[in-house]
């Protein structure tokens, strides 16, 4: 495979990671750049160990991932979102910003931005070749732009409304049903 579609592929499944990210940072306040190497981190872990998981189980379980992985990217997304938006809207306008998600919300946003990560790497596995350079691309390149994505709307969220945490979990809710309608109707 070379370089331009390791480099192709790499930032199209970053794309969920970057929105995702974006969400968080319009809702985070301190500690924006430990915040960014965090996201980074999980979400360009996650990226690569998914890749590396589809690769590994091969066709032989295909059929039960396409089936419901939509489903489980969708469910993650909304229980998050909808967390959101519920600490968004509290009438409680005196609390502070959050500093960032507990490890478990970041470890469930993970997984469901890096689903489609396990499909190519299962697609890939059909494919004679490594799987470790196009493992170590995504990965990297969903750290970077997610982080930036963080960075960036981090900085944006000083100039918006206060009740900019639900928003943020409209979009994590929308990329959810996003993801559904891209593999029930074939969007």
């Amino acid at each position: 495979m070379d370089a331009a579609t390791v480099a192709t592929i790499s930032v199209a499944l970053s794309v969920d990671s970057m929105a995702v990210a974006t969400a968080i940072g319009l809702t985070i306040s301190g500690k924006k750049a430990y915040n960014a190497i965090k996201i980074g981190l999980f979400f360009g872990a996650f990226q690569s160990l998914m890749m590396l998981i589809g690769w590994a189980a091969g066709s032989s379980i295909s059929a039960y991932i396409s089936a419901l992985d939509h489903w489980a990217a969708f469910a993650l997304l909304s229980i998050v979102g909808l967390k959101m938006i519920y600490e968004g809207l509290k009438p409680d306008r005196d609390q502070k910003k959050d500093d960032g998600l507990s490890n478990r919300h970041i470890t469930a946003l993970s997984i469901a931005t890096s689903i489609d990560s396990l499909a190519v790497g299962l697609s890939l596995s059909f494919v004679d070749g490594s799987i470790l350079v196009p493992a170590i691309a995504v990965g990297t390149i969903c750290f970077a732009l997610s982080a930036l994505a963080l960075v960036a709307s981090a900085q944006l969220s000083r100039y918006l409304a206060d009740r900019i945490k639900a928003v943020g979990g409209m979009v994590l809710i929308a990329i959810g049903i996003r993801i559904v309608l891209e593999h029930v109707l074939g969007w």
